[in-house]
């Protein structure tokens, strides 16, 4: 395994790991990572002003998977992981340079020097360079959203097993439990919103009532941290002969619908059996790609929407929360199945 860092490091924030996920790292041999996350038993969307739109119940999805959804801190997930390595398993200060497919091995230039490789995985993130020398698609786009994230000291009563989801006309937010009685919380702006400090966050959120606006008060300044937002188009082409992507390299995707982590995780589980089924192969990486590319191109399609639509005029913020009660009403029987199916999809 190479990595391009010097060394390992501790990751700041926290992600959401959807039940599909959770399953996934059972099977990855991982579940321990359970001890360290917070369980989330239902969704409450609000308007900015504390009013519930809907409440999405998680019990069903929960057991349809056999996992419940997590929030999970980053740094617990990286040590739960890197914990299944054998020793020496990583490389550090490891520079790709270049990758090049062959019809009995690839070759990988790792510090200008080549080296042969059964398959290569291109994890390597946004601007992955072994995407870049297969597919030569450019850059990500940039998602015209701005994300603050904190951790807050404190946890209120309503996000106890309860995550907080507020779309409001000039800003969307969400807060969920967190181990040790923290709460992890992120706020959306427009890019244009010019928000370049957490007065001027607060700001933004003047006229909200219910707890996020609290948390965001109440969280420290050094544990609070702002990030530009990228995505790319979904692709239908992650790799060529021996050579394939997982996780951010193969469907960046914005944050909006919790599910970044959760499908590189399901990546993972879905290519080491594709692997264990096909040896290192391009069959494996065929099988792989043909699981995980409609699955997970569904997903960054609909991120993509929610996160564009949740930053657009207040007119249409209005009329999105106004459908968005029925569309919960009609969305939360079929989820169990919905949840049942995609985990199917994933073993």
């Amino acid at each position: 395994m190479l990595e391009q860092a010097p060394q390992a490091s501790v990751p700041w924030g926290a992600v959401a790991l959807s039940p599909t996920a959770v399953a996934a790292l059972d099977r990855l041999g991982v579940g321990v990572v359970r001890q360290s996350s917070s369980p989330i038993d239902a969704l409450d969307f609000t308007h900015p002003d504390g009013r519930l739109i809907g409440r999405v119940p998680l019990a069903g999805a929960a057991a349809a998977a056999g996992a419940p959804l997590l929030l999970t801190p980053r740094d617990a997930l990286s040590s739960a992981l890197s914990a299944r390595l054998p020793p020496g398993a990583v490389r550090y200060s490891a520079r790709i340079s270049g990758v090049q497919d062959g019809p009995d091995a690839a070759k990988v230039v790792i510090n200008g020097a080549p080296a042969p490789a059964a398959v290569v995985v291109g994890a390597d993130g946004l601007r992955s360079a072994v995407r870049q020398a297969i597919l030569s698609d450019g850059p990500p786009r940039a998602v015209p959203v701005s994300i603050w994230a904190g951790w807050a000291p404190s946890q209120p009563s309503a996000l106890r097993r309860r995550a907080l989801i507020v779309v409001g006309p000039h800003a969307h937010a969400i807060a969920l439990p967190a181990p040790r009685g923290r709460t992890w919380w992120l706020v959306g702006l427009p890019s244009q919103a010019r928000v370049r400090d957490r007065f001027a966050l607060q700001r933004a959120l003047s006229g909200w009532a219910g707890p996020i606006k609290r948390l965001v008060s109440q969280t420290p300044g050094r544990s609070i941290r702002q990030a530009a937002l990228f995505d790319r188009p979904p692709s239908r082409l992650w790799g060529r002969g021996r050579i394939t992507l997982a996780g951010d390299a193969a469907h960046p995707c914005a944050p909006h619908l919790g599910q970044g982590a959760s499908m590189s995780l399901e990546d993972a589980a879905a290519l080491g059996e594709a692997l264990a089924l096909h040896g290192a192969t391009p069959a494996a990486l065929r099988a792989y790609e043909a699981a995980r590319q409609p699955v997970t191109a569904a997903i960054v399609g609909q991120a993509a929407w929610t996160a564009r639509t949740y930053s657009s005029r207040p007119a249409w913020i209005h009329l999105v929360n106004a459908g968005l009660g029925p569309t919960l009403r009609l969305a939360v029987p079929l989820l169990p199945a919905l949840v049942r199916a995609a985990t199917r999809a994933v073993a």
